[in-house]
């Protein structure tokens, strides 16, 4: 390496020999070890079967696991709206339709003011305004954030329900 080699043959732990291409980025100032391993697909693109009920993608990956993997957030998220939006509609739903009055006039022009807003834009702005905090808990692979804001813009109609049926 010191005669400006770009390859080199070590021995692992294994007593394997081994190549190591080394390359170098004046631009970054920086050298890369490149390993290279010869992988074999067995499974790419297989139909679905017994195995693989929905068949694998081009990695011999299973399908059906990558939609679990991926349902598993949606849902995740879709619990914490609906726990949410439904703790803050049936509390101001349930006081404007039980105590009437002005408290039901309030809440009830409270409740229309959210309905006026444009959700998408506001979350969209929020989830900008998340990310440039650079706290822990709103970095980009959280979920936690996201719910909350979409939580908070979608008790209105479970208010509106819970009013209705308190009259």
């Amino acid at each position: 390496v010191e005669n400006g080699e770009t390859e080199y043959t070590y021995v692992n732990d294994a007593g394997q020999e081994r190549e190591i291409k080394l390359e170098y980025n004046p631009a970054k100032y920086q050298w890369s070890i490149k390993e290279g391993t010869s992988t074999r697909v067995f499974d790419a693109y297989s139909f679905p079967d017994s195995a693989h009920w929905l068949g694998t993608d081009k990695n011999g990956m299973d399908m059906l696991t990558r939609l679990m993997y991926g349902g598993r957030v949606s849902l995740m998220i879709g619990f914490i709206v609906v726990i949410i939006s439904a703790a803050l509609g049936v509390v101001l739903g349930g006081v404007s339709g039980y105590f009437g009055g002005w408290t039901d006039n309030i809440l009830s022009r409270i409740t229309e003011i959210f309905l006026s807003v444009p959700r998408l834009f506001v979350l969209i702005l929020l989830s900008v305004y998340l990310r440039a905090l650079d706290a822990p808990w709103a970095q980009p692979g959280t979920i936690g954030p996201i719910a909350v804001v979409i939580g908070f813009f979608a008790w209105m109609g479970m208010a509106r329900l819970v009013r209705a049926s308190t009259l």
